[in-house]
């Protein structure tokens, strides 16, 4: 671990160094991900947050070079590395904007507001916030704004009409594709030219194995190690909203 000499909140944990041929040194940060997250590497692309980690090394190091190597499979053709040039405008911006979170935040004990994509923080809340439990009392709420809950409540309504308007749509596109589907029968494509334009129609198959709840049920009670060596349980929950007369 590895501390700024003049900002001695940013530390850098770094993986490895490397010795280039000239005598200096550069940083190798070594990741993992998961396959379908290998798009994100494409056209010679590095995720924004591993940008960030790595400017913040150099940062930290004074240093004008690091890679990011990816192993994203589990052979060496699925793997990728790429190469971070040193950019002194970004640190500079990197070093103000760490600063301001140090002393406004950290130093002050002022808890930071989220930011971010919703779902990513309300799994973050959910796997910090613990598993439910219906045995504690009711909270009484006076630190939040009531404007936000009214604003949820109609947000609900508009979702409503529009997943209503949804469903009519979804049966009016199979009303008009029932003539279609019969003259494919077995096919999975067809074209049709009215002499302007060509319709391309494919009606290609999904597959899809599932065990049903009854089978579930009859695995636990005939198999109940394999049951339980196969089966993860899971919380979710879900956030409602009534309103009524105080």
């Amino acid at each position: 671990m590895f501390r700024h000499p003049l900002y001695p909140f940013m530390l850098a944990d770094v993986d490895f160094f490397i010795r280039f041929p000239d005598g200096s040194y550069g940083i190798l940060e070594c990741k993992t991900c998961n396959y379908n997250a290998r798009d994100k590497w494409d056209d010679n692309a590095i995720p924004a947050n591993y940008v960030y980690q790595v400017r913040h090394y150099l940062t930290v190091m004074n240093m004008k070079q690091a890679y990011i190597a990816c192993l994203y499979g589990n052979n060496e053709n699925e793997f990728v590395i790429r190469s971070i040039e040193r950019d002194m405008l970004e640190e500079e911006e990197i070093i103000d904007q760490e600063t301001y979170f140090w002393r406004e935040y950290v130093e002050k004990k002022v808890e930071p507001p989220y930011t971010g994509k919703p779902d990513l923080i309300l799994a973050s809340i959910r796997k910090y916030g613990g598993y439910a439990d219906k045995s504690i009392p009711e909270i009484n709420i006076t630190s939040l704004d009531a404007k936000k809950l009214d604003k949820y409540l109609s947000l609900s309504e508009e979702k409503s009409l529009l997943e209503k308007r949804k469903k009519e749509i979804d049966a009016e596109q199979r009303a008009l594709s029932v003539p279609y589907v019969e003259l494919l029968g077995q096919g999975c494509k067809a074209v049709l030219d009215d002499g302007t334009f060509r319709y391309r129609i494919t009606y290609n198959p999904t597959v899809k194995t599932r065990i049903g709840k009854e089978e579930m049920e009859k695995l636990k009670i005939q198999h109940p190690k394999i049951y339980d060596e196969y089966t993860k349980t899971t919380e979710s929950r879900t956030f409602r909203i009534r309103k009524e007369a105080a």
